[in-house]
């Protein structure tokens, strides 16, 4: 009878311990949460706020070489005024160190201004819709789970939380970031790691994200990085140059037109001219096409238009998307359009 009774004594004590193990666990990973979610709570109350976010990706492809993808953007938004917001946006992204696309985008007065490898232009657009895209900076959601295996780490300026990685639940966190490289929603998410850090004020300083994604046919190391500069002071916003001499989108439109219609120089020349100079002066007219993009071919830009119209205006496959995105593989190439389907999905990851 003793002998039961110290099993039945031990048993009791181990489930005691195990219980009181969970509960501090779980105190832990509900004191990290709350100090998470109290810091993006008080980042999203911001009415003006600056920040930046760097995307690298090294993907790893079993029909081409390495590539690495880098995109920078920038946001610079002032609140403060909701019926008279001020915002500047640049987004910038690089293909094995080149730059394959630059755009800068600026609003004030009902007016957002563009600049992009097109052209330069601007439309009106209300207030409402500006403070509505770029309210609450800080939306990232991560989930309470996530935070089971985290760990908190004091440091001078505040204080960070290492998500460690091997917890499934940051993927869906991750999976964010992995659609700008795999569109088709078949990849596989690995060795996900967050770092969150917080400021001596309470405000999110930044968060950086690492992780593996991969399917049958590529791989890719991501490392993302969002960094909000001095939250709580609101940034300095500088309006483009000549901001008074850039045209309306109509204006703008109408004289793309124009050029296009305008006939080239060597038609313009008597019909005995020497056909050597006829050249000369196409060539001349062709290299002054406002259409080309710096260091962009007329094939490639068709190329991108194709891209574009496999997907809506909210980055959505059209319902043909299967067909279509065949039709311009035939044409231009499987590993054009996956490039450009690549930067499109890029960009749909920032809105």
């Amino acid at each position: 009878m003793k002998k039961i009774f110290a099993v039945f004594l031990t048993l009791t004590m181990l489930t005691s311990l195990c219980c009181c193990g969970q509960k501090e666990q779980g105190s832990a990973q509900e004191d990290l949460y709350k100090m998470y979610t109290a810091a993006e709570e008080k980042t999203n109350s911001l009415s003006s706020y600056y920040a930046k976010m760097t995307q690298s990706a090294i993907i790893n492809s079993t029909d081409d070489s390495p590539s690495e993808f880098t995109m920078e953007s920038v946001r610079q938004a002032n609140l403060e005024d909701e019926t008279d917001p001020e915002v500047f946006y640049r987004i910038k992204i690089y293909r094995d160190g080149d730059i394959i696309q630059d755009n800068k985008t600026y609003y004030k007065d009902n007016k957002t201004y563009s600049d992009t490898q097109d052209g330069m232009y601007y439309v009106s657009q209300s207030a409402q819709e500006i403070v509505s895209s770029y309210k609450a900076p800080a939306s990232f959601s991560v989930v309470k789970e996530a935070f089971a295996k985290a760990e908190l780490i004091t440091v001078d300026s505040g204080k960070s939380i290492y998500i460690k990685p091997g917890d499934s639940s940051l993927d869906s966190f991750a999976e964010l970031f992995a659609s700008a490289v795999f569109y088709d929603n078949d990849e596989t998410i690995a060795d996900t790691a967050l770092t969150i850090d917080i400021n001596e004020d309470g405000y999110l300083s930044s968060l950086v994200l690492k992780f593996t994604a991969y399917n049958d046919s590529l791989s890719c190391d991501n490392a993302i990085t969002i960094e909000f500069v001095n939250p709580g002071a609101a940034p300095e916003i500088t309006p483009p140059e000549n901001i008074e001499k850039y045209p309306s989108l109509d204006e703008y439109e109408a004289s793309l037109s124009e050029e296009t219609d305008k006939p080239t120089k060597d038609t313009a020349n008597n019909s005995d001219a020497h056909t050597d100079t006829q050249t000369d002066n196409t060539e001349a007219f062709s290299s002054s096409d406002t259409s080309e993009w710096d260091g962009i071919t007329d094939e490639e830009g068709e190329a991108v238009d194709a891209a574009f119209a496999l997907f809506d205006e909210d980055y959505n496959k059209v319902a043909n998307f299967d067909e279509l995105y065949k039709e311009a593989c035939e044409k231009y190439g499987k590993d054009t359009m996956d490039s450009i389907i690549e930067v499109i999905m890029a960009l749909s990851s920032l809105n």
